[in-house]
């Protein structure tokens, strides 16, 4: 604060750093990245056809223990007022 009085009381012109600022960091939201395909399956139909309901293709299936999917959490915002 001597500095900033300094220049104000003095009659030179003179650069004195009075704030610096923190470059802010954007949050991130959270997301949650799946390792198989969990969409389901649609029915294929076309008109005038008889649905087979009992063709339902290929079913993923997993094992015990196996990873589904991986949670990236949220990154909250850093700086001031984060």
């Amino acid at each position: 604060m001597g500095a900033l009085r300094a220049a104000c009381t003095g009659l030179r012109d003179k650069q004195v750093l009075i704030a610096k600022g923190i470059v802010p960091i954007q949050p991130v939201d959270g997301r949650i990245e799946a390792v198989h395909d969990l969409s389901g399956r649609r029915i294929k139909h076309q008109k005038g056809k008889r649905i087979n309901w009992f063709d339902q293709g290929k079913i993923e299936s997993v094992k015990p223990g196996e990873v589904l999917a991986y949670w990236h959490p949220p990154r909250r915002r850093e700086g001031r007022g984060g």
